[in-house]
């Protein structure tokens, strides 16, 4: 009624479970990447089934398997959430995105010498870049969130990402003061999402435009004594910021928009 445990020398025994296991826990990404592999491996083990040796699973199976992730409507993750889709698929850069994590997982198999070969590896991921998620926001309606907003974090982390293009939270929230240079009209822009290619990309240098230095300047009469952060509410430990904002978009008269950070 159920697989025996795998042991350290019976690589025929590995479920796909303990695959997926041992994948998260010995990656060295960021928690967002944690979450993403996650759905790939929801899927993966739903449909392939999370007892299953993998010495069992074939170039078969991985397309069987490739044509549901781009067929399903119903959803296979823990994470019930509608799509975006009109007919409730996931979106191709989706299935691109999950393809691309499901390869990295079994390629890791066979480098730990549990497989012989991928058998996903001729799976093909396509662009997981999805064009109809972009929207333009003006700056008519920037300035209306700002108006909009409950407080002076608010309109300076709607100016952060809107005039200066930093990545929220992760950038908004570890911007310090020391990072501002009001001299110069720049600021120093930390990046966790970039820094893992090198030290190169840790850190970028965007200019402070006239609108962006008069939120900064409110900001910076406002902050509290002994305060290093710029916008302390984005740091990593405050929630719901996209919700947050979305209650904003929606009380500045507009109808919000997909991806609204990013966007």
């Amino acid at each position: 009624l159920a697989q025996p445990r795998a042991k350290a020398d019976d690589t025929a025994a590995v479920t796909l479970e303990q695959l997926c296991e041992a994948f998260k826990n010995r990656a060295n990404v960021k928690p967002a990447s944690v979450a993403a592999y996650g759905q790939t491996i929801d899927s993966l083990t739903r449909f392939m089934g999370a007892t299953r040796p993998i010495a069992s699973i074939g170039v078969e199976d991985a397309d069987a398997w490739r044509q549901w992730i781009a067929t399903d409507t119903e959803g296979n993750s823990r994470r019930k959430k509608k799509r975006t889709t009109d007919d409730n698929r996931l979106s191709v850069a989706t299935q691109a995105k999950r393809t691309h994590h499901a390869r990295q997982i079994f390629n890791k198999a066979v480098e730990w010498g549990w497989l012989s070969k991928n058998p996903l590896a001729r799976l093909k991921a396509g662009s997981q870049s999805n064009a109809a998620r972009n929207f333009y926001v003006d700056m008519v309606t920037t300035e209306a969130l700002i108006d909009a907003a409950p407080g002076i974090e608010w309109r300076t982390l709607i100016g952060l990402t809107r005039l200066a293009g930093l990545r929220c939270p992760s950038e908004v929230g570890l911007l310090r003061w020391q990072d501002v240079d009001f001299a110069n009209g720049r600021l120093t822009v930390r990046s966790p999402k970039t820094e893992h290619h090198g030290a190169e990309y840790a850190i970028r240098f965007v200019p402070i435009s006239p609108r962006l230095r008069s939120l900064l300047a409110d900001a910076f009469d406002a902050a509290a004594d002994g305060e290093t952060l710029v916008v302390p509410m984005a740091s990593p430990k405050r929630k719901n910021l996209r919700k947050a904002l979305t209650t904003i978009i929606e009380r500045a008269g507009r109808k919000p928009w997909p991806r609204r950070f990013q966007n």
